[in-house]
């Protein structure tokens, strides 16, 4: 099923404005809302876009929401969703950047804890909806709890790296190929990207990677060593947005271009806001001395972060459609859908549960948030007001 660049422009809007809570929550939002809703992608194709984007380097929310619109309507299609998705939380980011004071008074006010219990209920709906997809026997079952585990154990790249690996080994070793064929690929789309221009995308990604520090350690020219501070961590972050709080630090700070208050200020504005963490990228560029700064920085440094996963996915991307063709690799897929799934329950238990779930009325109040969605099928907005009310009447009472 494709659809037309202002439909996906509009649809990764709406899905801008209300995806709070980070990548976790905002691939649970994803789901329900193309997946189960619109039906704008098969949750087989869904799935496998997950395990692939979680392996690659950058944002993976952000990623698949490039991937999926790639699938829609090419590399046209990529981008429409990618600036639909990011427009809101950069604009905030920005408007947060000329009126930082304001914000750091607002940053830990009471509603936004009613958010991050209503995205715990979203993760919890996600997480029963994709287990009962996927988790077909008793070894997808095990390959899930393991991989929950390893996650749980080790809170890094490297645990996720392991998960995933569990469930590519396994996956292939003991899921038969009946079991993979029984979860069928539909609309592989071939040829949306071709070959000419993935090999384009590899040849750019890596000339800007490797030449860029080059070409600004002879130029010395501040646009350049921003452009290229910014590039270099879109290309190398691994493990999720959290990650680049060091390597933005080491660029921005080390550097004298944004003060550490400052900094940290808006990596905290930054996880209040919808959107993908990469957003912060706008706050620094707004904020940063020298040329660009101002909203032109902002938009200058969000480019900059995020050309290296468009790069990437367009270079991929039609490898990817050709291997999953195969059968001997939907039973790989197969382990590594249901390794996703551990990992969401991981993910749901640290950070999400521990962080958010704090007394007996949000345990209360997330359980009747989680059964509205469940059972009685509210809208995810309409969830989530209710949460936030929920928790400021309870506080005012």
């Amino acid at each position: 099923m494709n659809t037309s660049l202002l439909n996906i422009f509009l649809t990764f809007l709406k899905l801008g404005c209300i995806s709070f809570g980070g990548p976790v929550s905002h691939l649970s939002f994803f789901y329900r809302d193309l997946v189960v809703h619109r039906q704008l992608i098969d949750e087989k194709t869904y799935v496998d876009l997950v395990a692939l984007c979680q392996s690659l380097p950058g944002p993976a929310s952000s990623q698949v929401a490039i991937s999926i619109g790639m699938k829609q309507q090419g590399l046209a299609g990529g981008i429409a969703a990618i600036l639909g998705f990011i427009l809101p939380s950069i604009g905030i980011m920005i408007f947060a950047g000329y009126a930082i004071n304001f914000f750091t008074a607002q940053a830990q006010s009471l509603w936004l804890h009613g958010f991050k219990v209503a995205v715990a209920a979203v993760i919890a709906q996600a997480i029963v909806q994709m287990s009962q997809r996927f988790l077909i026997g008793i070894i997808h079952i095990l390959i899930a709890v393991t991989a929950a585990i390893i996650a749980t154990i080790f809170v890094s790249f490297a645990g996720q790296i392991g998960a995933i690996l569990i469930g590519v080994v396994v996956g292939k070793l003991l899921i038969q190929q009946s079991h993979a064929s029984e979860l069928p690929i539909t609309n592989p789309d071939k040829g949306i990207i071709s070959t000419r221009t993935a090999i384009i995308a590899w040849i750019l990604f890596f000339v800007l990677l490797f030449g860029l520090p080059f070409i600004n350690a002879g130029l010395n020219n501040h646009s350049l060593s921003l452009f290229n501070s910014f590039y270099r961590t879109g290309a190398l972050v691994f493990g999720g947005g959290h990650v680049i709080l060091p390597l933005l630090e080491s660029q921005v700070v080390m550097s004298g271009w944004v003060d550490n208050n400052t900094f940290l200020t808006g990596y905290g504005i930054a996880q209040a806001v919808p959107g993908p963490l990469f957003s912060f990228a706008g706050f620094l560029g707004t904020v940063t001395k020298g040329v660009p700064h101002g909203w032109p920085g902002g938009l200058f440094c969000v480019f900059a972060i995020y050309l290296p996963s468009i790069l990437i996915l367009v270079g991929i991307m039609p490898i990817w459609e050709k291997w999953r063709q195969h059968q001997a690799f939907q039973s790989i897929l197969a382990g590594v859908s249901a390794a996703v799934v551990g990992l969401l329950i991981a993910a749901f238990y640290d950070p999400i549960w521990v962080a958010t779930i704090q007394s007996s009325t949000d345990l209360i109040i997330a359980m009747t948030a989680f059964l509205f969605l469940q059972h009685l099928r509210w809208p995810q907005w309409l969830i989530v007001l209710l949460c936030v009310l929920g928790e400021l009447l309870i506080q005012y009472i």
